[in-house]
């Protein structure tokens, strides 16, 4: 029995017809031809591999990246845009390249812009690692060039600078020519503000130490030198005896009691001269200031950060043939200090400082001192001719003064 062929056995208008299934497909094709050839040419073109859809005019070989924005540019570029960072290698974590420049090294976030910040320590190790050495974020070595050096971190000019004063004097009952600093003050003068910033230490040491001030007349002229005793931890005042000596056990205890204070003048100095960049240091007979200072370690000048120390005395003696004393000086500049107001005056100049470092200016202090220094610089600097006028008139009072009582 001949059994009928199986296209003989459908029929003619069956839902398998060929208009719908090509005979000339390959077998198990489901899909339409137009959407996908045997050559895969509409979004993948000769493109070779497993390509799960990727566009081949977005990606080249990378994975996700586009070929615009980076280019020929090797490497693993994890979403990081080339017009920010051209050609800088390394791996930069979202740094704007207007930010940094060439800067190297690992900057977190840290604005160049806002260097002008005023108390951007710009020479420190920390934060950027400018000098490297001792912490930071992955800062630089020691001899990697600081290039913020050379940027200005503050509005500063020529005429910024900071005025140093001590208090010091001879353990009382100890050696006489051994001296013990008792106060530091360093006043820095911003001169494009008129702001005026005051730093000051103390030695908290369980020490009595001589201080010696000078009783003046209205003139300014020294009528006595008084001596007087200090403890530096308490402020106990008591009176001077002459005679009065310490055995070796005595002597002994208050040199353990000042060994301390050397790191600590170290460390606060450079910490002040690092936090104002300094570079002006105005002193009064400083030569003594300036050696107790530098025995502790801490350089003034050096050829890494040369300083420039000027000794207001000198120089106003080389003007007036004259050498005159603090306590006339404040008289031809008029200093006053007003603690309502928190002002300090003087005959051209007016300057309101902090209630919080005002708190210092008080009589028989280095920041007293300071400030007279700071009135008396100023007059001198910027008022000349009228400063020279009073210096003489002055001159003048006490050589009448002086023949009246001759």
């Amino acid at each position: 029995m001949d059994f009928p062929r199986k296209s003989d056995d459908r029929p003619e208008n069956n839902d398998y017809s060929n208009d719908r299934h090509d005979n000339n497909r390959n077998e198990d094709r489901r899909y339409n031809n137009d959407r996908y050839n045997d050559d895969r040419n509409s979004r993948y073109n000769d493109r070779g591999g497993d390509r799960r859809g990727y566009d081949n005019d977005r990606y080249g070989d990378r994975r996700g990246y586009d070929n615009d924005r980076y280019g020929d540019r090797g490497g693993d570029r994890r979403g990081y845009d080339n017009n920010r960072y051209n050609d800088r290698g390394g791996d930069r974590r979202g740094y704007d390249n207007d930010r940094y420049g060439d800067r190297g090294g690992d900057r977190r976030g840290y604005d160049n812009d806002r260097g002008q910040s005023r108390y951007n320590n710009r020479d420190r190790g920390g934060y950027g690692g400018n000098r490297g050495g001792g912490g930071g974020y992955r800062g630089g070595g020691r001899m990697q060039n600081n290039r913020r050096r050379n940027v200005p971190q503050r509005p500063t000019s020529e005429k910024d600078f900071a005025i140093l004063e001590l208090k010091y004097g001879n353990i009382y009952g100890g050696e006489p020519n051994f001296y013990a600093i008792a106060e530091i003050c360093i006043l820095f003068f911003e001169a494009t503000t008129n702001k005026i910033y005051i730093e000051n230490w103390q030695n908290r040491g369980n020490i009595d130490y001589v201080s010696v001030y000078s009783k003046v007349d209205e003139l300014g002229h020294t009528v006595e030198k008084v001596k007087e005793v200090v403890n530096m931890s308490t402020g106990r005042v008591k009176p001077f005896q002459e005679d009065f000596e310490l055995d070796e056990r005595a002597v002994e205890y208050n040199f353990r009691q000042l060994r301390p204070a050397k790191a600590q003048i170290k460390r606060f100095l450079q910490t002040v001269f690092q936090k104002y960049t300094i570079n002006n240091i105005i002193t009064f007979d400083g030569r003594r200031d300036v050696f107790l200072c530098e025995s502790t370690g801490f350089k003034f000048d050096s050829p890494r950060r040369p300083r420039n120390i000027i000794d207001l005395q000198k120089i106003l003696n080389k003007e007036t043939k004259y050498l005159f004393s603090l306590n006339k000086l404040s008289l031809v500049s008029g200093f006053e200090f007003d603690h309502i107001d928190s002002k300090l005056r003087s005959n051209n100049n007016e300057y309101w400082i902090h209630p919080m470092a005002a708190k210092h200016l008080m009589p028989k202090t280095a920041a007293w001192d300071a400030a007279r220094l700071l009135a008396t610089h100023n007059e001198f600097r910027d008022h000349f001719p009228d400063f020279m006028i009073k210096a003489q008139l002055l001159l003048n009072k006490i050589t009448k003064s002086k023949d009246v009582e001759e």
